[in-house]
């Protein structure tokens, strides 16, 4: 909580909290403070909260009375406005994620399994950066005499952040969103355009993410267990490039599978009599145009097929 007080970003809108206890913490724990002590333990808790809460998840099994009594005391518990920030999720863990994902919570990057049980890979992660920056941060202020700060070493991307790392979750982040419309937006200009009009447009592609929405490109470091920065403009026109072929490559993939899709939905009376005329089609033919990509891979042929049956 002190950590994430010390964010901008995150002080402006707020964090969100997802409490997920073991649905065998009401069999196996025995609680050090009394049922109807726990109100005032969450609100003396709440306040000395460093940040703001934007929303507050709980997730527990349904059909257990221990957790219908705690989320009795949760609610009566927040005074105020803080009362419509909590929403309750009973069910199965399953269903719980799919319930927390309707929020837009990132359920990838919860440390938690289908089963239930707790990742700690995350939390290593965690507490090796931490170490790196607190040893970044003494051997600074020894070298100056006033703490330092350590800008090298990135903890949490921020939501106007474009990060580049090998995974699923990564598509999801914010920043990688809008970083997708642009390049869709400019793909059919890049695509027509010339060797010096594409390093234009990788340039202007940059400046709308680092320079008006005031982003980064970011990378990971696996050795530190943190993101950094890249600062070299000819590394950040050379990752939108490569984004762009990627997003080119996609986008033909998707167009030949809508096509294998669309052969196959033909009836099989239309099947049974394929032709391959010329230019000139009868009004008794389906044809199957196909576009400038298409015309450009080899072995590839415009089809005519002609129907045997008006339905």
């Amino acid at each position: 909580m002190f950590i994430a007080g010390d964010d901008v970003e995150t002080q402006q809108k707020g964090i969100v909290i997802v409490v997920w206890p073991n649905s065998n913490i009401s069999k196996s724990t025995k609680l050090q403070y009394r049922i109807n002590r726990g109100g005032a333990l969450f609100q003396d808790v709440s306040a000395c909260v460093p940040t703001r809460v934007a929303a507050i998840h709980f997730c527990a099994p349904s059909n257990d009375p221990f957790f219908q009594v705690l989320r009795g005391v949760l609610a009566l518990s927040l005074m105020g406005g803080k009362r419509s920030r909590l929403i309750f999720h009973m069910g199965e863990s399953v269903e719980l994620q799919y319930k927390v994902n309707g929020y837009g919570v990132p359920v990838d990057l919860l440390p938690l399994t289908s089963s239930g049980n707790v990742k700690t890979n995350y939390l290593r992660q965690w507490i090796k950066l931490r170490n790196n920056i607190e040893e970044d941060i003494a051997r600074g202020s020894q070298k100056s005499g006033d703490q330092a700060t350590c800008n090298d070493l990135i903890e949490c991307p921020g939501s106007n952040d474009v990060i580049f790392r090998p995974g699923k979750p990564v598509m999801n982040h914010p920043g990688n969103v809008f970083f997708r419309s642009v390049l869709e937006a400019n793909s059919a200009i890049h695509e027509d355009a010339t060797q010096i009009e594409k390093t234009t447009i990788t340039k202007l592609v940059v400046d709308t993410m680092i320079v008006q929405r005031g982003g980064r490109f970011l990378v990971w470091n696996e050795s530190s267990c943190c993101w950094k920065a890249i600062t070299d403009l000819n590394q950040q026109r050379h990752k939108v490039a490569i984004a762009f072929r990627n997003f080119k490559s996609q986008k033909r993939a998707l167009r030949n599978r809508q096509f294998v899709v669309s052969s196959s939905a033909v009836p099989a009376s239309v099947m049974s009599n394929p032709t391959i005329p010329g230019d000139n089609c009868s009004d008794h033919s389906i044809c199957c145009p196909m576009d400038a990509e298409t015309v450009k891979e080899p072995g590839r042929k415009r089809v005519c097929l002609e129907v045997t049956g008006c339905v």
